[in-house]
């Protein structure tokens, strides 16, 4: 189980994400993610995990890669749960 609360993650490398999520518990509540590609990439690898985005803001650099996203879903037993204000700028 993982929780950030009120901080930056920020991926730099191409095709990056800010977060790769294969299984557990993952909580995002008002951090900012910025990346190349996904802010949170819900991996098709491991098992079930559950992860929570409450007031989270999702960023990708200018100019953008063509691939940037918020949240990259590909595993269908890894729900995400929405919550709060969660925003999507595309400019850092």
């Amino acid at each position: 189980k993982i929780t950030l609360d009120g901080i930056t993650v920020e991926s730099q490398n191409d095709d990056g994400d800010a977060l790769f999520v294969n299984g557990g518990e993952v909580i995002v509540k008002n951090t900012t993610l910025i990346a190349e590609k996904a802010g949170i990439d819900v991996s098709q690898n491991g098992s079930d995990a559950t992860i929570i985005v409450d007031g989270a803001t999702f960023k990708g650099f200018d100019p953008a890669d063509s691939r940037t996203c918020a949240i990259e879903i590909r595993h269908d037993n890894k729900p995400v749960e929405l919550k709060g204000n969660n925003k999507f700028n595309n400019k850092k």
